[in-house]
């Protein structure tokens, strides 16, 4: 792509902040790249999970970039449509969507 990236990136449930990159031109990243948690609450989810207020957490998570300059052709043609299949194939009830 030109400019944005409309891919995505699964994210593993037990993924660690070694892991993790943050690289976006309209948002300051420190926070992400000192705790993901802060744009993605998996910690939470799973605290959640373990006091039984939600039944479980999926095994993977997603992540976008939100700034698409050149529309949203790509991701609603092929990009959204796979994750869609993705979180059906893991028989996904509700899903958290997190802007960071």
């Amino acid at each position: 792509p030109l400019w944005g990236d409309p891919s995505y990136r699964a994210i593993p449930r037990d993924v660690q902040q070694s892991q993790i990159g943050a690289a976006h031109l309209h948002i300051n990243t420190r926070d992400i790249l000192e705790d993901f948690n802060v744009a993605l609450p998996i910690r939470a989810l799973d605290t959640l999970a373990e006091e039984g207020t939600i039944g479980s957490v999926a095994a993977e998570h997603y992540s976008f970039m939100g700034f698409q300059e050149r529309g949203a052709k790509e991701w609603q043609e092929q990009y959204g449509p796979e994750v869609a299949a993705r979180i059906q194939a893991a028989n996904v009830d509700a899903l958290l969507l997190a802007p960071a």
